[in-house]
């Protein structure tokens, strides 16, 4: 029996005895999951305080913690998704500075998990933190930015009540998106109503991207004449 089938369906002794003696426990799946990753899905806390104690060739805890599987998601998302918000717990307390980076907040955001991100914000996650993953199509990009381009608006609220700014823009070079604010990808992507909520809390209607492109010329761009008379009405210019 390897580790991920005792976890599914062994005592905790079991388990330790075998985390003692097995040498591959960072193996993965076909997915790209961990043992803990899939420890956490199954609600086994026992097992995720065994496999963190253990860390084995890991260089540290956060970096267990914090790995993601082929679909993106690290362990702390399967606990969430479940409801084992003890494992949440655990987890958090474990994850180190990387939490800064907040894939998690991230995830939540651009999927509209509303209760995930509440729970992470009242953790302490930076809700301004970046996406510093320079190898994926999304870097650059914070919570609010997610939140904006899927059309989630309570989540946009939600982040903006807790301090997101509202004129951050996407800094990293290469990805097309270049200075895009959180305007600039609601507008992108036609979320009149997230555009007027984040107008009405400060967003720049003339905070140009990096190529010196305004929200105005995005609007006019995707042809919505909507969206164009609005940012006129709040002093936007070419």
């Amino acid at each position: 029996m390897d580790l991920f089938e005792a976890i599914d369906a062994t005592s905790y002794d079991f388990v330790k005895n075998l985390i003692n003696i097995i040498t591959n426990i960072d193996k993965k799946d076909v997915y790209g999951k961990t043992h803990l990753m899939y420890a956490s899905e199954k609600g086994r806390k026992d097992v995720c305080s065994l496999l963190i104690d253990s860390k084995h060739s890991y260089e540290d805890i956060s970096t267990m913690v914090n790995e993601k599987d082929k679909s993106g998601k690290n362990a702390l998302m399967y606990a969430f998704e479940n409801k084992y918000y003890d494992i949440c717990e655990l987890l958090i307390e474990n994850s180190g500075e990387s939490m800064d980076g907040m894939i998690s907040l991230m995830f939540a955001s651009k999927n509209g998990s509303i209760d995930m991100c509440s729970y992470l914000i009242t953790k302490g996650v930076d809700v301004n933190a970046i996406n510093r993953n320079n190898k994926n199509a999304e870097a650059g990009m914070n919570a609010l930015m997610f939140a904006s381009r899927g059309g989630h608006k309570e989540i946009c609220k939600l982040l903006i009540k807790n301090g997101a700014d509202v004129n951050a823009k996407n800094e990293y070079e290469g990805n097309g998106e270049d200075g895009w604010s959180a305007l600039i990808y609601a507008i992108a992507y036609k979320h009149k109503d997230i555009c007027c909520l984040l107008i009405e809390k400060g967003a720049n209607v003339n905070n140009v991207d990096a190529i010196g492109s305004t929200p105005l010329m995005f609007a006019k761009e995707a042809e919505d004449e909507e969206l164009c008379e609005l940012l006129i009405a709040n002093g936007a210019t070419d």
